[in-house]
């Protein structure tokens, strides 16, 4: 099973139909999304659009048994990274989301940053959440650095932001989770 395999890499969440998937895409917030389009009460195709409308954006693996035009047509439409058909090889499905997190320049940790975070009350839409997010990343990689001259100025240039805009974003985030 696919989740056995990658449970020690990544913090993993499943759904067993689409309708708990779409649930699930707004309360969790993954790094990369595996989906089978062929699921029961709310097909996959489904739950991509209705996730997009919401505002939902992260690399996407699709799988299905059955490839047609109008499924190529809306994973090309709905910006799905990668469309395979299965039955596949559980370390090909691997494979492919370790090669999605290192092009996307993502990383997934055991450890759940953005579940933690998010359990804490910070809002992870907000910049502040996502500079927290990153700066959470960047430190577990290199806990070496410093909190002004390192970490803060890699989150800006992540982001193409100032270092006090950074720090403001941070500092706000956490006090409106903390009110």
């Amino acid at each position: 099973h696919i989740s056995q395999q990658l449970k020690e890499q990544f913090c993993i969440f499943t759904a067993g139909n689409g309708t708990d998937a779409l649930t699930m895409l707004t309360q969790v917030k993954p790094d990369v999304l595996l989906l089978d389009l062929m699921l029961p009460e709310m097909d996959g195709i489904s739950v991509l659009q209705e996730a997009h409308l919401q505002g939902f954006n992260c690399p996407t693996i699709a799988i299905t048994p059955y490839i047609s035009d109008y499924v190529l047509n809306a994973v090309e439409y709905l910006r799905v990274q990668c469309l395979l058909r299965t039955p596949c090889s559980s370390q090909l499905l691997c494979n492919r989301i370790i090669d999605l997190c290192e092009m996307e320049n993502r990383s997934i940790a055991a450890d759940g940053i953005e579940y933690v975070l998010r359990n804490l009350g910070i809002q992870l839409q907000t910049k502040g959440g996502k500079f927290l997010a990153e700066a959470i990343r960047q430190y577990r990689y290199n806990p070496n650095q410093t909190i002004f001259g390192d970490l803060y100025p890699a989150v800006a240039d992540a982001f193409g932001a100032t270092t006090c805009q950074v720090e403001r974003a941070m500092r706000f985030a956490i006090e409106r989770a903390w009110v």
